[in-house]
């Protein structure tokens, strides 16, 4: 019975393993990235959304782990943001649509010139996965 249960211990941690791999983070070179799952975001003052999501984003910079920002002062902004809080709410993965950063910021971080003003700017917001 001891051998029985560890066999259906170590089925179920394989597929648990095999799914979370499956829905690993997944970018292309048309600048987006699906099965993103957010991991930090603030607003700050002026309504400037920042967005960090886990993995490694290509032709973005990291500005305190922060790789995407849009404005939810415009009504866009607005509608993505009032999606992106509930897609966090609902534990969502998300899918994103951005402008890539100048090739000379690419994987630079907030030491080495990424500012605000130079992240990748979000275009688009969508739930993955469904």
């Amino acid at each position: 019975m001891h051998k029985m249960l560890l066999s259906k211990v170590f089925v179920i941690s394989a597929a648990l393993l095999i799914s979370i791999s499956a829905s690993a983070l997944s970018c292309n070179a048309a600048n987006y990235c699906g099965d993103a799952v957010p991991k930090i975001y603030h607003i700050d003052s002026k309504g400037m959304v920042f967005l960090g999501i886990e993995g490694k984003v290509p032709s973005t910079c990291s500005w305190y782990t922060r790789q995407f920002t849009f404005d939810s002062t415009t009504d866009a902004g607005k509608s993505m943001l009032s999606s992106l809080l509930s897609m966090i709410a609902q534990k969502q993965k998300i899918m994103i649509w951005y402008s890539p950063v100048d090739s000379s910021l690419s994987d630079s971080d907030q030491t080495s010139g990424c500012t605000p003003e130079t992240m990748a700017k979000m275009t688009g917001l969508g739930v993955a996965g469904l």
